[in-house]
């Protein structure tokens, strides 16, 4: 785990640092990451939206934007979607605000779920898309329909 009780010390005061840097900052950053994978012939779809909390005087203001949205060119290895998306989420603000993380887990989604779940690189939560308008969890993953999750997407960018 650590070589060393000193580089350990160091990680930890660092961790420190920025927890109560991010505690006295006046704006709080959510990010949320989605990603729809597509079959080998179809494109993949990555969104990231962030969501910023300010406080003023008279309550905390919260605006929300959608800061990206990427296709994946067809034909690319799911493989290669690993990497991009664990290269993805290594940007600063990432790496200090952290993000919330959601993969497709139906049909083509399982196989890059299991890349991601191997390497260990990135927290994510996997998500079924299903017909219907509810969503619920059971065992860990989370089962959304398409009307749900675009609605949501809908309100949240309002």
């Amino acid at each position: 785990m650590y070589d060393s009780a000193e580089r350990w010390r160091a990680e930890e005061a660092e961790r420190k640092f920025i927890e109560e840097m991010k505690t006295a900052a006046p704006v709080r950053y959510e990010f949320f990451v989605g990603v729809d994978v597509g079959k080998l012939q179809d494109r993949s779809a990555v969104a990231i939206i962030e969501r910023q909390t300010r406080k003023s005087e008279h309550g905390d203001e919260v605006q929300t934007a959608l800061k990206g949205l990427y296709a994946v060119a067809p034909k690319v290895s799911y493989v290669a979607q690993a990497e991009g998306l664990e290269r993805l989420l290594t940007a600063p603000c990432f790496s200090l605000w952290g993000a919330s993380i959601l993969t497709d887990s139906s049909g083509a989604g399982e196989g890059l779920n299991d890349l991601l779940q191997e390497r260990d690189k990135v927290r994510f939560k996997r998500v079924m898309i299903t017909g219907g308008d509810s969503v619920s969890a059971k065992r860990g993953r989370i089962y959304a329909s398409r009307n749900a999750l675009i609605g949501g997407l809908a309100r949240l960018l309002r």
